[in-house]
C-alpha cells in the first residue's frame, strides 16, 4: 500500500466517521470561525456568542436610530440635519428596523411636542 493509498483510506473513513456523527446528531466539541468560541453542540449550531453580540448591535443601532441629531437649535445646519434625520427614519421604516410609531413618536419628541 502506497502511502497516497493509506491516506485516501484515512480521509475516507474520517469522512464516513463525520458523516455518522451528523446522521446520529451527536455533540461534540464546536469552534466558531468567526469569533473562535468554542462550546459543545451540533455541528450546524450557530454560535450563541455571536448570536448575541448581533443582537446587541441591532439593539443599540435601532435606539441610535430614534435619537434626533445633537444640533443646537441655532445651529445653521440644524434644518439640514433633522431632514436627513427624518430620510433616515423613513427607511429605517421601510426596512422594519424602526415601527412607524415609533418613528412618529421620536420626532414629535425632537419637534418638542
Amino acid at each position: 500500500m502506497t502511502d497516497l493509498e493509506l491516506v485516501a483510506g484515512l480521509y475516507a473513513l474520517v469522512a464516513a466517521q463525520d458523516a455518522r456523527l451528523v446522521e446520529l446528531d451527536v455533540y461534540s466539541l464546536q469552534t466558531c470561525r468567526t469569533c473562535g468560541a468554542t462550546w459543545y453542540g451540533r455541528h450546524d449550531d450557530p454560535c450563541d456568542w455571536c448570536n448575541r453580540r448581533l443582537e446587541a448591535a441591532q439593539r443599540r443601532a435601532h435606539d441610535d436610530m430614534l435619537r434626533p441629531p445633537d444640533v443646537g437649535e441655532d445651529h445653521e445646519l440644524r434644518q439640514a440635519a433633522l431632514t436627513h434625520w427624518g430620510s433616515e427614519l423613513r427607511h429605517a421604516v421601510d426596512e422594519n428596523l424602526v415601527t412607524l410609531t415609533e418613528a412618529e413618536t421620536a420626532v414629535k419628541r425632537a419637534s418638542g411636542g
